[in-house]
């Protein structure tokens, strides 16, 4: 445990890199975090005569739900400072372009929130630091567990059979209602019990309370979206629709490319055949025109065994009933069946993997499929054979 904070956390959150995000958290903090740099900046630490508040504060949702941690300053700065160069930090874009109005801060009566408008003591007094926060900071918490519940979220769309665009469209509608209702909710709940061991066993709100809550959440969302779509105007709106629409946009058409390319570099790239390939024979896969052609599997040739293991491995269904091995209907059926089986089940994977090719993806047109089970990869040896033995 001690190891893996240390790599993933203590070296992270204290680096040149990450420490000056330090001036989006918490306020106390990030008042004495510009200190620091100010001292450095005019020689005070080189010449010893800077000091951290010895001030204790509290930070809130550090433990479990509703629970802060009290801590003093500088036992806290002096931790998070160790690993940092105030130097270098001073000369990074992201603190150069906003270093005056970091500076300005210090001389407030209060401490400044960067993120709470409301007091400043002018309207537009800190945006641009606030706008850095926005455009630097914001973004990195796609290393926190919301992106990586979103993640989840679009594994588990993939697997309703939408495309790209339905898909994106989707997550983002789930991400927008459905994840922020599901906290809201618990917390509005929580601030009705009395103590702390009451409120932690609140974990969800059902029944028609959850109902009536979504249908308002929603509400107030689609007024939100309504505003935003007024104030981005028509065009803007036109340029988003177009964007999630337009197939040059989607993840497949990019990674397509890019497969056509590794294909054309590898073609082009000279390469020498070893004694050992020399002597084999080359496989090529189904993504390429390859695999094992279905018309191969006989009774004469009694490799009908193999087409079964390889519908068993791939969890094929019939009629909503996965088939198995040495169990009925799978153990009885004609080997026609099973390669109408097979063909549907290539023609659905090499959708499903944006391998499409220039027939269709249409069932009746798979010739031939990828070996996957163990059995059918042993039987590509047999079948290469075959096939030579045709060719000669």
């Amino acid at each position: 445990y001690n190891t893996s904070f240390i790599k993933h956390i203590e070296n992270v959150w204290t680096s040149t890199m990450i420490l000056p995000y330090i001036i989006g958290g918490h306020p106390e903090l990030a008042h004495e975090f510009i200190r620091w740099l100010r001292a450095s900046d005019d020689g005070d630490l080189a010449a010893d005569n800077f000091a951290w508040s010895t001030k204790e504060i509290e930070i809130e949702n550090q433990k479990s739900y509703g629970e802060s941690h009290e801590c003093r300053i500088d036992a806290c700065m002096i931790c998070l400072t160790k690993n940092a160069d105030p130097g270098v930090i001073l000369e990074d874009s992201f603190i150069a372009e906003i270093k005056d109005s970091l500076f300005e801060s210090l001389e407030s009566e209060e401490v400044v929130n960067f993120l709470d408008r409301s007091r400043w003591q002018q309207a537009d007094e800190y945006d641009p630091v606030r706008k850095r926060i926005c455009e630097v900071v914001a973004p990195h918490a796609s290393q926190q567990q919301r992106i990586e519940c979103l993640v989840q979220e679009i594994n588990a769309m993939a697997r309703t059979n939408v495309k790209e665009a339905r898909r994106t469209v989707r997550v983002v509608i789930f991400v927008t209602l459905n994840h922020p209702y599901n906290r809201e909710s618990v917390d509005k709940k929580r601030e009705e019990r009395s103590t702390m061991k009451e409120k932690l066993k609140v974990k969800r709100v059902n029944g028609t309370e959850r109902i009536t809550g979504y249908f308002n959440h929603v509400e107030g969302v689609l007024a939100e979206a309504e505003k935003a779509v007024e104030e981005a105007g028509e065009q803007k709106y036109k340029d988003i629709f177009d964007h999630y629409r337009k197939s040059d946009n989607k993840t497949s058409a990019v990674e397509r490319e890019k497969k056509v390319q590794g294909f054309e570099a590898a073609t082009e790239k000279p390469r020498n055949i070893t004694k050992n390939q020399r002597r084999g024979d080359i496989f090529i896969p189904i993504a390429v025109g390859g695999g094992i052609a279905l018309s191969y599997f006989a009774k004469k040739r009694k490799n009908e065994s193999v087409v079964r293991e390889e519908i068993a491995f791939r969890e094929i269904k019939l009629d909503n009933v996965q088939l198995r091995l040495n169990e009925p209907p799978l153990e009885t059926m004609e080997l026609d069946k099973m390669k109408v089986l097979l063909q549907q089940d290539e023609a659905a994977r090499l959708a499903r993997n944006d391998m499409v090719r220039e027939e269709g993806t249409s069932w009746m047109k798979i010739n031939s499929v990828d070996p996957l089970s163990q059995a059918m990869k042993d039987e590509v040896t047999n079948y290469l054979a075959f096939r030579n033995a045709n060719k000669n």
